[in-house]
C-alpha cells in the first residue's frame, strides 16, 4: 500500500510504501531526510548531509538547509501561515495516493569555515576584523550552536569591515577581487540575525547586495562605494537602504524599527535582517524585519552587479551575525517523489530557470546525495556497480551513469540500489553524468552521490539552462 500523509505537526510530509517510509521535512527544504526500511534508518538526518539536492556555482546551494543544523522553511499547501516562505520554496503537488513534489531555490551553505569560503577586501589600514572558524578555531567551534554564529571585532584602525560571499571553488592563492561568488544580474535574497548588543552607540551592520567591484579593487572603500546597495540597520534602530552610482551614496529608504525590535537588537537575541529581489520586476527591492515585510522601494533604474555580502562597524565590542542565509535566484530547483511498486520510490530532478531568466547559470557539480546513516552502517559497508549485462561489480569511486545499469551503496541486507534514467542538460543526453561512490569518506561518511555533470565541470564551470534527471530507489539488493 502506497500513501502520503502528514505527521501530527504538520512538520513532515511522509510517504509510505510497503517496508519503506520516507519523511520530507518541511522546515528544512522538503528535503526527504529521513528514510527508514523495516525500522532501520538508512540515511544521517543531519540537515547538512542526509538525502537531498545540491549545487555548487562558487557557493554550495543545499536543498535543506543554509548553516548545519538551521532551519529553512518552505510554503506548505494548502495555504496556511508558513506562507511567508513562498517566496523561496513551496510544495506543488500532494497527492494522498503517493507523490510529493517541491520547488523552490535553495541556500548557500555560507559556513565561513575555512578560507574559501569568503572573499574579504582589505581595511585600508590593513587587514581585517572578521572572527571566524579559521581565523580564530580556538573561539568559534565547529557548528557552535544554531546559526553558526560569526562576528566583527574591532582592532586599531580597522573599525569597518566588508566580507563578500567567497567563490570556494577557486583557489585561495587568487586575491579575493577575483574569487568572490557571483550572483549574475543582481539574481539574490540574503537575511541575517545581527547583535548589536556590545557594539558602540554609532555601530551599524547589514548588507552589500548587487555591487559592482572594480577589476583592480584593492580594498573595502572601494567595494562600499562600488555601484550597487547597502541595507544597514544601526545602533539607533533604523533600517537605511542607500543606492551607491558613480561614487554618490543616496539614502532611498528609511524606517525605525519599533521599541520592542530596538530592545532585541540590543541584545543577545538580535533582529533578522533581509532583503528580497526580483527578477521580472528587477527594480524592486524589499526589506524584511524578523519575517515580515518592513517596506519596499522600486529604483526605476536598476543596477544589477553580481557581488554581496555583510558589512559592519563600530569602534568597541563586536557585532554578531548569525543565520545568514543567501539565495541565487537564477533558477529553481524541483524534486518530486513517487511511489512505485513495493518498497520502491523514484526521484525526479529538474532545474528550472527562475521567471525573467534567460541566461542560465555556470555551475560546478549539480545532482543528489545520499549519507548513508553511520550507525546502521557502522560496519559490512559494500559499494558496487551494475553494467548493462547485470553483471555486478565492486566499486569505490567516480563512475559514469552512462557506462551501468545501476549502483549500490550498503551492506548485505539493505541500503540504496539507484538506477538513473533521462538524464539530461541543456535538453541533451547528460554523457558525462557520474556518481560517487564512497564507504569511508570525511569523518567517516558513507557517500553516494550524483551528478549530472560531467567530472571536467569541477575545474571549468557548465552554463546550465536546464537539467533533468531521474533515479529508481531500491532499499536492499534485488534478485
Amino acid at each position: 500500500m502506497t500513501m502520503l500523509t502528514r505527521s501530527f505537526d504538520k512538520r513532515y510530509a511522509i510517504l509510505k510504501n510497503g517496508n519503506l517510509e520516507v519523511w520530507c521535512d518541511t522546515k528544512q527544504g522538503g528535503a526527504p531526510l529521513w528514510w527508514f526500511y523495516k525500522g532501520f534508518s538508512l540515511v544521517n538526518s543531519f540537515p547538512g548531509s542526509g538525502a537531498q539536492v545540491a549545487y555548487e556555482f562558487g557557493q554550495d546551494g543545499t536543498q535543506a538547509t543554509h548553516n548545519g543544523p538551521d532551519a529553512n522553511p518552505i510554503a506548505r499547501m494548502p495555504q496556511d501561515s508558513s506562507m511567508v516562505w513562498n517566496y523561496y520554496a513551496r510544495e506543488t503537488e500532494f497527492n494522498p495516493l503517493g507523490s510529493y513534489r517541491v520547488v523552490g531555490f535553495y541556500p548557500c551553505f555560507w559556513l565561513s569555515h575555512e578560507r574559501p569560503d569568503d572573499a574579504i577586501p582589505p581595511h585600508s589600514a590593513g587587514g581585517h576584523g572578521w572572527l571566524t572558524l579559521y581565523t580564530n578555531p580556538n573561539l568559534l567551534p565547529y557548528f557552535s550552536g544554531p546559526g553558526t554564529p560569526i562576528q566583527f571585532v574591532p582592532r586599531g584602525q580597522v573599525l569597518s569591515g566588508i566580507m563578500l560571499l567567497g567563490n570556494e571553488m577557486k583557489p585561495v592563492t587568487e586575491s579575493w577581487e577575483n574569487r568572490y561568488a557571483s550572483f549574475p544580474n543582481g539574481r539574490i535574497a540574503m537575511s541575517a540575525t545581527i547583535s548589536l548588543k556590545d557594539a558602540n552607540a554609532s555601530s551599524f551592520a547589514g548588507f552589500v547586495f548587487r555591487k559592482f567591484v572594480p577589476v583592480f579593487a584593492t580594498n573595502q572603500d572601494q567595494v562600499w562605494s562600488a555601484d550597487g546597495y547597502t541595507l544597514l540597520v544601526n545602533r539607533n534602530g533604523e533600517v537605511l537602504l542607500y543606492r551607491f552610482l558613480n561614487n554618490a551614496q543616496i539614502l532611498v529608504g528609511s524606517k525605525r524599527l519599533s521599541v520592542m525590535q530596538r530592545y532585541y537588537l540590543r541584545s543577545t537575541r538580535g533582529i533578522k535582517l533581509e532583503v528580497r529581489t526580483h527578477n521580472i520586476l528587477s527594480g524592486l527591492i524589499e526589506v524584511w524585519v524578523n519575517d515580515a515585510q518592513f517596506y519596499q522601494y522600486t529604483d526605476p533604474d536598476p543596477i544589477l552587479g553580481d557581488a554581496a555580502g555583510i558589512v559592519a562597524s563600530t569602534s568597541t565590542g563586536n557585532i554578531v551575525f548569525r543565520d545568514r542565509r543567501v539565495f541565487n535566484l537564477t533558477y529553481e530547483s524541483a524534486i518530486r517523489l513517487t511511489c512505485l511498486t513495493q518498497d520502491r520510490i523514484r526521484i525526479d530532478h529538474e532545474m528550472l530557470l527562475a521567471g525573467g531568466v534567460q541566461e542560465g547559470i555556470k555551475l560546478y557539480r549539480c545532482g543528489f546525495q545520499f549519507f548513508l546513516d553511520q550507525n546502521t552502517f557502522r560496519a559490512d559497508r559494500h559499494t558496487w556497480v551494475e553494467t548493462p549485462l547485470g553483471t555486478r561489480v565492486e566499486h569505490e569511486g567516480i563512475y559514469t551513469l552512462s557506462d551501468t545499469k545501476a549502483g549500490f551503496a550498503g551492506n548485505h541486507t539493505m541500503g540504496f540500489y539507484i538506477r538513473p534514467f533521462g538524464l539530461s542538460v541543456n535538453h541533451q543526453p547528460a554523457t558525462g553524468a557520474h556518481a560517487l561512490l564512497q564507504r569511508h569518506s570525511f569523518n567517516d561518511e558513507f557517500v553516494f552521490h550524483f551528478n549530472w555533470l560531467p567530472f571536467s565541470a569541477n575545474e571549468t564551470s557548465v552554463l546550465v539552462r536546464s537539467a533533468k534527471a531521474t533515479l529508481e530507489v531500491t532499499p536492499y539488493i534485488p534478485s
